[in-house]
């Protein structure tokens, strides 16, 4: 099997999802994401201590705690990222098609780690456009949350070939879209 992006079927079983370095790739790009972030972290942790922060008289002390609970506001992140994506690798396991693989190499990407990239990526770039923090989860969010999960299930050839297929593909990326809105 073939793809047009290049890609071809993988067998079932341990090759079944996306491969370890892809999600490496993926977690590494959120990651640069939201260093290039850090100005709206600190202006957020800025904000939420400026009575604590007066209340101890130090600027250099107060500086210091707003960079610190940025720092860790992005390692949280980070944290939530990493469980994001173990959490939408087991349902791609369980419930997804065979994963797309390149010709030559050992990178796979099943229907979990499609949905996982093209979301948090998406919120990611969203946020730093819009210079903010997190991006409020409003209604265009989860509609668009919706599309990548309805829409990347169609890339899989195996997702393709019944209605019983696509829809155990479906659960994946809905139930990775709904975790990923919510957080």
């Amino acid at each position: 099997m073939i793809h047009p992006s290049g890609m071809t079927g993988v067998r079932a079983g341990s090759e079944a999802g996306t491969s370890p370095g892809m999600w490496a790739v993926v977690i590494a790009a959120a990651a640069a994401l939201l260093c290039l972030r850090m100005p709206a972290f600190l202006a957020v942790a800025e904000a939420a201590v400026t009575e604590q922060a007066e209340a101890l008289g130090d600027p250099q002390l107060a500086g210091a705690a707003t960079a610190v609970g940025a720092g860790a506001a992005v390692a949280i992140h980070l944290l939530l990222l990493g469980l994001g994506a173990l959490l939408a690798a087991l349902l791609e396991r369980a419930l997804g098609p065979r994963a797309l693989r390149t010709r030559r190499g050992r990178a796979r990407l099943g229907v979990g780690g499609a949905a996982f990239a093209a979301i948090v990526l998406g919120l990611q770039v969203a946020a730093l456009a819009e210079g903010v923090a997190a991006v409020e989860r409003s209604w265009p969010v989860w509609l668009c949350a919706a599309a990548v999960a309805a829409l990347v299930p169609v890339a899989f050839r195996d997702a393709r070939s019944s209605l019983a297929s696509y829809a155990r593909s479906l659960t994946a990326t809905g139930a990775t879209a709904v975790l990923l809105c919510l957080g």
